[in-house]
């Protein structure tokens, strides 16, 4: 029970590896705050974690609104009183593979808005809070798209680099108040994977070709072990840092 009194907020979690995230956390201890645009799924989510003894509120947000964004970073210190852990997990988009000239400008933004600038507004609300208590975890969520430069994901990749740079600063502004912020590159056989699969077959071929261990990794067993562990106290003297969860395929 490693989270026990715990407070951890991750976005998208309804579903998909954000969802497996929440579960794991649940099962150590840990106060869940569902952060997620769909109300169905949402909560569906905090049912689940419930009736496996964990304990989970959702809270609809769209991580791209400010006001969203305050209000779930509110309701959770007005029910919960600390917040330990943010994962920014939520991010549409990986489904736009086109090249430069193809990618629209409106495409684009909506990428940036979900993914970089949902994460800083998480992390600006959250802030305050863990600087008062001396701790907190954010773990950012970044890709191989972004930084192998990987042809046709200028948007998505683009800003999951971003991402990583803002990771950092994050790490070096905050290290002073016991917090610590990393970046993982998962490689999970997820929902976007699937898609893109369906999508472009070639280019989840290529993917996979190089991958050294050769599959994509399992949500629950490979990759939430690891968040996990940087959510951890173990992981105190750990910032700054990107982590590549994906069989060995990115390589710092």
């Amino acid at each position: 029970m490693r989270f026990e009194n715990k407070v951890v907020i991750i976005t998208g979690a309804g579903q998909g590896i954000g969802l497996i995230y929440a579960k794991s956390f649940a099962s150590e201890g840990a106060k869940i705050v569902i952060a997620e645009y769909s109300e169905e799924t949402g909560v569906a989510a905090e049912a689940a974690i419930k009736e496996a003894g964990g304990e989970a509120l959702f809270i609809k947000c769209d991580v791209s609104n400010e006001e969203d964004v305050n209000h779930v970073v509110t309701k959770t210190i007005d029910k919960y009183g600390r917040i330990d852990v943010v994962i920014n997990n939520a991010q549409g988009g990986m489904g736009i593979t086109r090249n430069v000239e193809d990618t629209t400008p409106a495409e684009m933004k909506k990428i940036w808005e979900t993914g970089l600038f949902g994460t800083y507004l998480f992390t600006k609300a959250s802030l305050p809070y863990m600087r008062e208590q001396k701790f907190g975890r954010f773990i950012n969520i970044g890709s191989n798209a972004g930084v192998a430069g990987l042809a046709k994901f200028s948007a998505y990749g683009s800003n999951k680099e971003a991402i990583r740079g803002f990771t950092r600063t994050v790490a070096n502004e905050n290290g002073i108040y016991g917090i610590t912020a990393n970046v993982i590159l998962p490689l999970g056989l997820t929902e976007s994977a699937k898609t893109l699969k369906k999508n472009t077959p070639d280019i989840y071929a290529d993917l996979l070709k190089a991958v050294p261990i050769g599959r994509f990794g399992d949500s629950e067993k490979d990759i939430a072990p690891v968040v996990l562990f940087l959510a951890s106290d173990d992981a105190g003297f750990v910032t700054g840092q990107t982590i590549g969860v994906d069989g060995g395929m990115t390589k710092f």
